[in-house]
């Protein structure tokens, strides 16, 4: 499970399932910045005819190696619902409502 004290692990889940919830009508790129984080483009990825290219401001070296899409979305799929999981179970809190479930 990713975890940085700087970054809100909800409020990233919920945008992850936002994006994956808009099949159909969704955009090809996607673009996370937290309120509470001074570094922008803390996870982003774009998808094109060869698969998703993902980057971030954080990463340690440069990478252009597309990721299949399919791959891509259950990564994302399985980050929602660890986070879920893991609030639930380790601080009691039900955050399932506010993120959506990933399906």
């Amino acid at each position: 499970m990713f975890f940085d004290a700087t970054v809100c692990v909800v409020e990233l889940a919920h945008a992850i399932q936002r994006w994956l919830a808009a099949e159909g009508q969704r955009v090809t790129s996607f673009r996370f910045e937290s309120g509470d984080d001074e570094e922008p483009n803390i996870l982003c990825f774009r998808i094109g005819e060869d698969g998703a290219r993902l980057f971030s401001a954080w990463q340690k070296f440069p990478s252009d190696t597309p990721v299949s899409t399919e791959r891509l979305e259950r990564a994302l799929r399985a980050f929602v619902q660890e986070a879920a999981r893991r609030c639930r179970d380790d601080l009691g809190v039900d955050v399932e409502g506010w993120i959506g479930k990933a399906g």
